[in-house]
């Protein structure tokens, strides 16, 4: 350019590298309206190019891309396979096929098709950061971190799915700063569109920027709350819980999608003609082409009910003292249910029908652990089974304010719980991973159904002027007997601890760590292992396990009813306030450095 400024051919290649604008430098119209969030013009601008072109593939694959986002994936198998047909070495079919497994849950598929993407799109940086994310979801950190140095010498990326890969496993690999590079040259190549809005969020809540997170969110959602995938790992962020209104309509929005995905078949495929006659290739069946009343209401509900509030991103307002409370999931409860002398199940639609009966009989087992512990229930409990996207990293949880137990689909998916200990504990080894994968959805609920019981018990030990939460949560984290669970938990933190991530607090604070269900994983692990410790300070003072855990629960019992912590403590333990501070603390620091949990 320096000796020719005036060259057509590298006027022209400079213009290709630096366009900046959705609709020219996409690699066809489809798709630079599905970048723009026009999805419904996508749509039929895909099925024209398709008919017009016998041998296209493009059409296709944005059909199938649609397909994936709505998390209809077979609606995305139709597309895709006739896409084999007319272009079976397209770069982007295998990744997009890659995705299908993932969504299937076919993990063991992708080795296969990962390869077969790099031997056809081995130059596109998406191959190699779809290859990074597979290894760190795979306890790969090594792998992942070699594929992370090779993207960053490759800023700005003129391959458009490269850049949410890349926020994605910038973040996944604990490398915010980079992640935060990406996200400006992004902002800067092109406009802000809903996925870069998601990716946005997702960074904030990574760095702990909750108010603004949320603010970013509200802005992808109202762009296009078709994103079901991005939105449902973003449900899987506690912090979510600090806005129930935007909660409630994204769990909506998730709802409809998974009923839409369980009610839409993919229909049967014609095979294209042998022989070009000229004419233009038929259109694949379209199984999107009429949905339901139902799903067209509640997706325009949605997507109304959420522009007017999120025209522009607010400055975010410092972030509230007060500890945000977890909302339970409100979905129909019309799906398979199962029912004993001690549990009443009920689950959403979808629900495979043998899981009531599985998960009854699973409950009917931890009750009998748990019940020479704690006592019987007084009536019988409700529990709801409910979709991955209601509950997000939680496997169980009980919520005192509606006397339910809600258990998500997570229990029954090990790997999904590996997956998402990966993300949220990178540095786990694959022993670890595998080792708490198996402990954790046991562990979850034990811990969950003894909180109930304790409800059922000393109520208003639940509430916050009792200052009673510590201990509930400690004599729960002691009965969900998983030590492997509690090692786990106690090593993390005491890392955590050393590197100056968290600290443990005074345990009048304790208190609203745990209840605040915007908090940190840092932060909530850290107050859940303080509880444990506490707690089990004072079980070890009795002579035994048995009498220690029941001492435990008087103390639960008097706190509940009014008493002071102080005047419990010396009626249950005979033990002064002054010495139960200073003992706990010292047993707590010997716990962390030791990482194991207690002997009983």
């Amino acid at each position: 350019m320096a000796k020719a400024p005036c060259h057509p051919l590298l006027l022209f290649i400079k213009a290709m590298v630096t366009d900046a604008h959705a609709e020219t430098s996409a690699t066809s119209r489809p798709r630079a309206l599905y970048d723009l969030d026009r999805w419904k013009e996508a749509e039929k601008a895909a099925d024209q190019l398709t008919q017009a072109f016998s041998r296209s593939a493009e059409g296709l694959l944005v059909r199938a891309r649609i397909a994936l986002d709505r998390m209809q994936p077979r609606n995305a198998q139709v597309f895709l396979d006739r896409a084999a047909q007319r272009d079976p070495d397209h770069p982007m079919l295998d990744l997009l096929r890659l995705d299908l497994a993932l969504m299937a849950g076919e993990p063991e598929k992708g080795g296969d098709i990962l390869k077969r993407a790099f031997r056809r799109g081995y130059n596109l940086p998406s191959v190699n950061l779809k290859a990074g994310l597979l290894a760190a979801a795979n306890a790969r950190p090594d792998e992942a971190k070699t594929i992370m140095d090779d993207a960053a010498n490759s800023l700005p990326f003129l391959d458009r799915d490269a850049w949410f890969l890349y926020v994605q496993l910038a973040i996944i690999t604990n490398r915010v700063q980079d992640a935060r590079r990406a996200l400006d040259i992004w902002a800067a190549r092109l406009p802000r569109h809903s996925l870069a809005c998601y990716m946005e969020a997702l960074y904030c809540f990574k760095v702990s920027d909750v108010d603004k997170g949320l603010e970013w969110l509200k802005k992808g959602f109202a762009m296009n709350p078709d994103h079901v995938t991005v939105l449902n790992a973003l449900t899987a962020i506690p912090a979510l819980s600090r806005d129930p209104v935007l909660a409630q309509q994204i769990m909506t929005r998730l709802s409809a999608a998974e009923q839409a995905a369980q009610e839409n078949p993919a229909l049967p495929q014609p095979d294209l003609p042998k022989t070009d006659d000229g004419k233009p290739t038929p259109l694949p069946p379209d199984p999107t082409q009429e949905p339901s009343p139902d799903e067209a209401s509640v997706s325009d509900e949605t997507s109304t009910a959420s522009t007017p509030a999120t025209a522009a991103i607010p400055t975010p307002a410092p972030a509230s003292p007060q500890p945000v409370a977890a909302v339970m999931p409100e979905f129909p409860m019309t799906g398979p249910s199962a029912s004993s002398a001690r549990f009443s199940i009920k689950s959403a639609i979808g629900t495979a029908p043998s899981l009531p009966g599985i998960m009854l009989q699973t409950l009917e087992m931890t009750m009998n652990r748990l019940e020479s512990r704690l006592g019987s229930l007084k009536a019988p409990l409700a529990v709801h089974l409910v979709p991955v996207s209601a509950m997000g990293s939680s496997i169980a949880r009980f919520f005192p304010d509606k006397n339910t137990l809600v258990i998500s689909a997570l229990y029954t998916d090990l790997g999904a719980v590996r997956s998402w200990i990966a993300t949220e504990y990178p540095t786990a080894d694959e022993e670890s991973s595998m080792i708490l994968s198996q402990a954790l959805p046991g562990f979850e609920l034990a811990r969950e159904l003894s909180r109930a019981i304790l409800f059922g018990r000393a109520p208003k030990a639940f509430a916050p002027e009792n200052h009673a939460i510590w201990l509930q949560t400690g004599i729960s984290e002691i009965l969900g007997g998983s030590d492997d669970v509690t090692k786990f938990l106690l090593q993390t933190v005491q890392s955590r601890i050393a590197s100056d991530e968290t600290q443990l607090v005074q345990l009048d604070k304790v208190d609203d760590l745990l209840a605040d269900a915007s908090a940190s994983i840092a932060v909530r692990d850290t107050a859940r292992a303080q509880a444990y410790l506490t707690t089990a300070f004072l079980v070890k003072k009795k002579p035994d396990f048995t009498q220690g855990i029941a001492a435990a629960i008087s103390l639960l019992d008097k706190l509940g009813s009014g008493v002071s912590l102080t005047a419990a403590l010396q009626d249950v333990f005979q033990m002064p306030r002054d010495q139960f501070e200073s003992g706990w603390k010292e047993s707590a620091f010997w716990s962390l450095r030791q990482g194991v949990p207690y002997e009983w």
